[in-house]
């Protein structure tokens, strides 16, 4: 099965409408604690092996890849709002960026590997697979194994029965929406959720990269390296952001992990430069450059999502309420970014003039390779300079709102108490007398 770009623009859009359909519905029963968040994540990763292991056995047309990879990605969005409501209710604010960063870090070598093998035994056969099956049949199956090691070993949280707590006829949809409503009041999270979005846009362009490389000459096992160094810098900096964050907001308090973001984003547009624009005008077709760049770009992202607005959101969020902040995030970041991206992208493409081939790369003429790889290195370099650009300004207006918010917040909790304890005393004196 061929893939062109528009298939994998096709193939995003469908991975955000899962995510902003189902992660909700995840942190709903977290929240409302319907079932176990042993059990959620139990179901989560059986769910995503089972379908992995249909991708790789039925899929032979792209509809049927499409419809496989929505139901894929409905299980695998399960994974956020639970992880933010065990570490949110269960970690100080002080040691949090710590651990979103460890949990990230995880994720991250798990990319590196997919992200460097996939592309290198895409068209090769596999014990009697193509590349790509394999690769689907093997996540599968380790996936299930997964699910059966959580279930066996891993405690809840809790430590107690949360179905115990469960009240018959409190989760439906208008829940959701309520949820949804409570965290809209909050200046920072519209704020964060811009921000998530521009940084899952840029995520998404950048993911044509590797196409990118293999215009500009590189090898397939050359672009999947250059690829992966990318994903190294960002594990790079999730493996030491997180402890950079902490350390950042006790000295700073609520400024010292925007701090971060702000520097850390402010390094990106130069490098960006460099592999978009600078480089391709020296005729560069090494690899080496290629993943020096990709490196440092890994390096300058990385922290923000797991360090900076993990942390940010657990600390704003109301602790019943901690799984819901992130998948509405995620689901308005999506709503936001994702849906609308890939047609922004096809539009720009256009204007820029490529020409989708089901030809070969390295069976093209150079004149359609040169043409090609110069219109997406405009789409591009173009999308993530307004993207960056954009983050650094919300990563700064944060300063304000958070400030405002978790005030908002406090002066709450005071008169939700005053209230309750007027209520107690006036129902102690009536009992009195």
């Amino acid at each position: 099965m061929r893939l062109n770009i528009y298939h994998l623009v096709a193939l995003q859009g469908c991975t955000g409408l899962a995510v902003m359909v189902f992660g909700p519905v995840w942190a709903l029963l977290a929240d409302r604690k319907v079932l176990r968040r042993k059990t959620l994540l139990v179901m989560g990763f059986a769910g995503w092996g089972l379908t992995s292991i249909l991708m790789a056995m039925l899929a032979h047309d792209f509809q049927g890849l499409l419809l496989l990879r929505f139901v894929r990605t409905a299980f695998l969005c399960s994974g956020a709002p639970i992880a933010q409501s065990i570490i949110g209710g269960s970690v100080s604010p002080e040691l949090q960026g710590r651990c979103f960063s460890w949990l990230a870090l995880s994720g991250g070598l798990a990319v590196i590997l997919t992200s460097h093998l996939s592309t290198a035994i895409s068209e090769q056969p596999m014990l009697g697979f193509a590349g790509w099956r394999f690769g689907l049949l093997s996540m599968g199956l380790l996936s299930l194994a997964l699910s059966f090691v959580t279930l066996l070993t891993m405690q809840e949280p809790s430590g107690k029965c949360a179905i115990d707590d469960f009240l018959p006829g409190s989760v439906n949809f208008l829940v959701a929406l309520r949820n949804l409503k409570d965290h809209w009041q909050l200046r920072s999270f519209r704020l964060l959720c811009l921000l998530g979005s521009c940084c899952s846009f840029s995520w998404q362009v950048m993911l044509f990269s590797t196409l990118y490389f293999q215009y500009r000459g590189l090898t397939d096992w050359q672009a999947g390296f250059a690829t992966s160094c990318g994903y190294i810098g960002d594990l790079v900096a999730t493996l030491f952001g997180g402890a950079l964050s902490d350390a950042l907001h006790r000295r700073y308090s609520l400024h010292g992990r925007l701090y971060l973001a702000q520097a850390s984003l402010a390094c990106t547009l130069p490098v960006v430069l460099g592999i978009f624009v600078t480089l391709p005008r020296h005729g560069v077709v090494s690899a080496s450059p290629y993943a020096v760049l990709m490196f440092l770009f890994g390096l300058s992202v990385g922290s923000c999502v797991s360090a900076v607005n993990k942390p940010l959101l657990s600390q704003i969020a109301p602790a019943s309420h901690s799984a819901s902040i992130v998948a509405w995030e995620q689901t308005l970041e999506s709503t936001i970014g994702t849906m609308w991206a890939p047609a922004a992208i096809l539009g720009l493409q256009r204007i820029a003039g490529y020409h989708a081939s089901h030809v070969a790369i390295p069976q093209m003429s150079m004149g359609l390779r040169d043409h090609n790889a110069n219109a997406l290195a405009f789409v591009i370099f173009s999308f993530m300079a307004v993207a960056y650009v954009c983050a650094v300004a919300g990563y700064t207006a944060l300063h304000w709102t958070l400030s405002h918010d978790l005030a908002e917040r406090a002066s709450g909790c005071k008169k939700a108490h005053a209230i309750e304890k007027a209520h107690a005393t006036e129902k102690t004196s009536l009992l009195s007398a």
